[in-house]
């Protein structure tokens, strides 16, 4: 029997998917759709893999990971709301933003105190999450009611509702131009709000299943994960035009961009790779093998240049060199999903989905040079 992709719904850090196939019988055609409860895996499934659950079974039990994997430093461990998916942080404010998915709620964590000050209810199914540190405004995708929910930072309020495409998830901005782009993933569409008006201005067309997307400020272009067709799409933010889509690893997922040295840095789940993008001519300069990854989760300490990439299924997070293009070390950590990271304290703050909470983590400090292969972290 033929299977024809329609769409898949995923729930970042959640376990649920719902794929919907077509499939076309001998007397008329049917719309299946399959709700299935992924346990201790953040993969997205063809339908292939689904159906063959040995198969399914062999995949997760047999992937190898890094060699090597190291005891993280946790500071602190701070509970949230259930199923936390996405994570965003205001280095000025050093405010922490979590998106709980199931309580349709958004915890604000002091990032000094290691404490939550506040929980804000949002829309329906909460999940990406974007913080413009120059206003002071966060922005939450709620992926099961189509709209952004505008928080304002300084008093922990919801400010504005923005209707977006159809399942928003992935979400970014470029503060300078208060910018902010929407995964919609069902609309194979990204949406552009302005911030100053908390309005659509423009709905750019892009791959399939948009799911994750980032922002290069200098350059003014914006980055966008297609699920399906395994590329990235290129926005040119001045007039919204679409380039030439890149092609990456199987199922990109999570994206972060260095404007320092102009390189992306994208997550292929289910090739369980990582591609590294050069942006001067929006080539892939290299590709990393990951081991189990699973991950929903990229960030960059803009200072040193290290990229943090969670592995969901491995239950680890890999440290790369962004500058040498270079995995440094692998550490362990519980079910980790989304990450944001605080250059100026160097802590990374990791969401732990299997505790619903965000581990608080000593960052990585290698020993000088920073292209030594015996960097070490800071032991206190």
């Amino acid at each position: 029997m033929n299977f024809k992709y329609l769409s898949i719904d995923t729930f970042p850090c959640t376990g649920y998917y719902s794929v919907h196939v077509q499939v076309p019988p001998s007397h008329h055609i049917l719309h299946i759709i399959f709700s299935i409860k992924v346990e201790q895996t953040m993969q997205r499934f063809s339908v292939f893999v689904i159906i063959l659950g040995m198969v399914l079974a062999g995949v997760l039990c047999g992937c190898g990971g890094s060699t090597s994997v190291a005891n993280n430093q946790i500071v602190n461990a701070v509970s949230v709301g259930a199923q936390p998916s996405g994570i965003a942080l205001n280095p000025i404010t050093n405010m922490v933003y979590v998106s709980n998915y199931h309580d349709n709620t958004v915890s604000v964590i002091n990032g000094s105190t290691k404490a939550v000050v506040a929980t804000l209810t949002v829309g329906n199914g909460p999940v990406g999450c974007a913080v413009n540190s120059m206003t002071n405004v966060i922005y939450i995708c709620n992926q099961n009611d189509n709209t952004v929910s505008v928080i304002d930072g300084s008093k922990n309020t919801i400010s504005s509702t923005v209707s977006v495409g159809t399942q928003p998830g992935g979400i970014a901005l470029n503060a300078s131009t208060n910018l902010i782009y929407v995964c919609n993933q069902r609309d194979n569409t990204v949406s552009v709000i302005d911030g100053s008006h908390n309005t659509v201005t423009a709905t750019v067309a892009v791959g399939t299943q948009p799911v994750a997307i980032t922002v290069n400020p200098t350059t003014d272009l914006i980055y966008v994960d297609n699920y399906f067709t395994n590329s990235v799409s290129v926005i040119n933010g001045s007039n919204n035009t679409v380039g030439t889509p890149i092609l990456v690893g199987q199922g990109p997922a999570a994206i972060a961009v260095d404007p320092g040295t102009n390189k992306i840095f994208v997550v292929n789940t289910v090739g369980n790779t990582l591609s590294v993008i050069d942006g001067n001519g929006n080539t892939v300069q290299t590709t990393l093998s990951m081991g189990q990854t699973g991950s929903t989760g990229v960030a960059i300490n803009l200072t040193n240049h290290l990229v943090y990439a969670s592995n969901f299924l491995a239950n680890t997070i890999s440290i790369i060199d962004g500058s040498t293009n270079s995995i440094l070390t692998t550490w362990s950590e519980g079910q980790p999903c989304g990450l944001a990271l605080n250059a100026t304290t160097n802590i990374l703050c990791a969401i732990n989905f299997g505790n619903n909470s965000v581990d608080f983590l000593q960052g990585y400090v290698p020993a000088l040079p920073l292209v030594t292969s015996r960097a070490k972290k800071i032991v206190r």
